[in-house]
């Protein structure tokens, strides 16, 4: 089964059903979902602080604030490269670089994400 991310009305639908008293094998079967992702999902979610009840809002809410701060969604200026361009030029390997930027506390810059900018930079 591909994974896709539970919907809003995935996650309400598995509060009403575990209500009902269903397990999430049970669950994971009427939405579609695998059994591992309900599992995890509600317990991800469950606000414990409180009584311990999954709040489908409330875990769409996290979702979508994960998502906002994933590094997928990190995008670099062209400033952002500038260091690394000097450092290139130094003869330094992507694997130097990105350990360097690391240990400075500059932006989270991958190998991969300084081999595709080589790469865009070639084409121009």
């Amino acid at each position: 089964m591909k994974y896709q991310q539970l919907t809003e009305g995935d996650r309400h639908m598995i509060v009403a059903l575990k209500w009902q008293g269903l397990s999430f094998t049970d669950i994971a079967t009427a939405i579609g979902k695998h059994r591992s992702t309900i599992y995890q999902k509600f317990h991800r979610n469950t606000c414990w602080h409180k009584d311990g009840s999954y709040r489908p809002l409330r875990a769409q809410q996290r979702t979508r604030a994960r998502r906002r701060r994933s590094r997928r969604n990190q995008h670099f200026a062209k400033k952002d490269y500038v260091i690394i361009r000097q450092l290139l030029h130094k003869q330094w390997s992507l694997e130097q670089i990105t350990g360097y930027l690391k240990r400075i506390g500059v932006h989270c810059f991958s190998h991969e994400t300084i081999y595709r900018y080589i790469w865009r930079d070639k084409k121009k």
